[in-house]
């Protein structure tokens, strides 16, 4: 509403600054011209009225029969014509003004026609302004609101693809501490607080795009100590980043996901466990992620199953924030399996 009072209120400024100009310029160039002075005035502040009214009528009725919904043909024919009729009604009324205030003033065939030309071009340079205007505007407007629905969609899509991801980690986290009850209560009680705390950043963060890498380091830190009593020995991990680097964003819940995955489908799969690296560098603009973890591609299509969702969850939500400058891949550098990110800056 407030857009629609806006422009109407720059229309009626700019018709009246631009219809006064037009009457002072054409007052200007009669004088000069050596015009009648009584029919250079009249003929100024008739193009002031008249152009202000009979302008102001024309919009009006094209809004009212909502010009921007005709065909091309119609618009065409339906504008000539009325900037013909307008030409000539305007005319004839400052013919007549020009009668009853002017000496011997008298209307001839020869004059209405003369009159109406250049008042029809000026009606033209103003329907033409009009339209171009109302086409740029609602140009704007859709091109906004494509934005605004395209954002929408995106912001639903990651809403979606992150309620995808979390539960994955939940009831993993849930089973293990059912588990542990009927062992040790104690270790159990330690569980739950960092599952707890783990839980209160993922709700926390859950509609960010981004979150400082330092804080998912933290995060990973928790997680990966609450996985370390469940597994004991059988996991080793190490996490080498550059302090330099703690201030850089990266989406939330990546690490901890990747290594969910590589604790899941990578040590706990074999029998003596294994170790989960995870690397974080930067190059130029360009930050790199890689988390190794023990084992091995050789049944690359059963292991690329199991990783199914989440694999594809993370492509999704790289692809949703960046685009196309952000690559997941996984490869084998034995005796590691190496799920790497790449997000170009």
């Amino acid at each position: 509403m407030d857009n629609i009072n806006n422009h109407s209120k720059y229309f009626w400024l700019l018709q009246l600054v631009g219809w006064s100009l037009m009457g002072l310029f054409n007052l200007f160039i009669q004088v000069l011209s050596g015009y009648n002075y009584r029919m250079a005035i009249i003929n100024a502040v008739s193009i002031f009225i008249g152009g202000l009214f009979f302008t102001s009528i024309m919009r009006y009725f094209f809004k009212k029969n909502n010009w921007q919904d005709w065909k091309m043909i119609n618009l065409v024919l339906i504008s000539i014509a009325t900037i013909v009729i307008v030409s000539f009604v305007w005319t004839i009324c400052v013919m007549l003004l020009a009668m009853f205030t002017v000496d011997g003033f008298s209307i001839t065939g020869i004059q209405l026609f003369a009159g109406a030309v250049p008042l029809g071009m000026i009606v033209t340079i103003w329907t033409l302004i009009y339209f171009t205007y109302q086409l740029l505007k609602k140009y704007h407007f859709n091109k906004i609101k494509r934005l605004e629905l395209q954002t929408e969609i995106q912001r639903a899509q990651l809403g979606t693809l992150k309620s995808q991801i979390n539960p994955h980690f939940l009831f993993n986290t849930l089973n293990n501490i059912k588990a542990l009850m009927l062992e040790d209560v104690d270790l159990a009680r330690k569980m739950l607080t960092n599952f707890s705390e783990l839980f209160s950043y993922s709700l926390q963060h859950a509609e960010k795009k981004e979150v400082l890498l330092e804080e998912e380091l933290e995060v990973l830190g928790k997680y990966l100590e609450l996985i370390k009593i469940q597994y004991e020995e059988k996991l080793k991990y190490e996490i080498n980043v550059d302090s330099d680097l703690y201030g850089e964003f990266i989406p939330p819940m990546i690490l901890q996901l990747l290594v969910e995955n590589a604790i899941k489908h990578g040590v706990s799969q074999e029998l003596n466990g294994g170790e989960v690296i995870v690397n974080v560098s930067k190059k130029e603009n360009t930050i790199l992620i890689q988390v190794k973890n023990t084992g091995s591609l050789k049944n690359k299509n059963k292991l690329e199953t199991t990783l199914g969702i989440g694999q594809r969850n993370i492509k999704e939500r790289l692809a949703l924030i960046y685009q196309n400058n952000a690559l997941l891949k996984m490869i084998e550098e034995p005796p590691f399996v190496v799920v790497e990110i790449k997000i170009n800056k």
